[in-house]
């Protein structure tokens, strides 16, 4: 069945776009926009969902998060994703203003989630988007080599000059 709330998921990121878009810019400046702003929004919300996921195991067996390696490396993981979320939520709101520490912001974002996302890819190689029995656990279904991919992908946009150069103003 098609989840209700993905609508409104949809509708969220269309109007996010538009947002980017429809502003008065040259088409280079968009493009390095539209890809910035999008990685960050979902790194934030990658974020968003994994801090809780890391907690939830946590609590459930603290036995298991101090003497498991596989559940210790989310005490680990846990705040570095808080952090994403915060940092990718300031890099945002900053970049929009079109201000340099809003680049700097966007760039510890994508290196927190790196940081953070593949040690646990790496010691949880269960931990997959699709459900057990279906597909074998590899990088394609693993959440968190995905969120790593996607923080260095964005350290690499961020530190091109093409890039760099169209997201905040030299004036500053």
């Amino acid at each position: 069945m098609f989840p209700p709330a993905y609508t409104t998921f949809f509708l969220s990121l269309i109007a996010f776009w538009a947002m980017l878009l429809l502003k008065e810019n040259d088409g280079k400046t968009k493009i390095s926009m539209f890809l910035v702003f999008t990685l960050l929004g979902m790194l934030g919300a990658q974020a968003f969902m994994l801090y809780p996921h890391a907690v939830r195991v946590i609590l459930k067996d603290p036995a298991a998060a101090l003497l498991d390696p596989t559940a210790a490396i989310l005490r680990h993981t846990g705040p570095l994703m808080f952090i994403v979320f915060i940092f990718s939520a300031l890099a945002i709101w900053k970049l929009a203003q079109r201000k340099e520490s809003g680049w700097y912001l966007a760039l510890l974002s994508g290196l927190v989630m790196a940081i953070g996302a593949f040690p646990v890819h790496y010691l949880r190689p269960t931990a997959s988007l699709v459900p057990a029995d279906t597909l074998a656990p590899s990088v394609f279904t693993s959440a968190y080599w995905m969120a790593g991919a996607q923080g260095v992908i964005l350290v690499i946009l961020l530190l091109i000059p093409f890039f760099k150069d169209r997201l905040f103003d030299e004036a500053e």
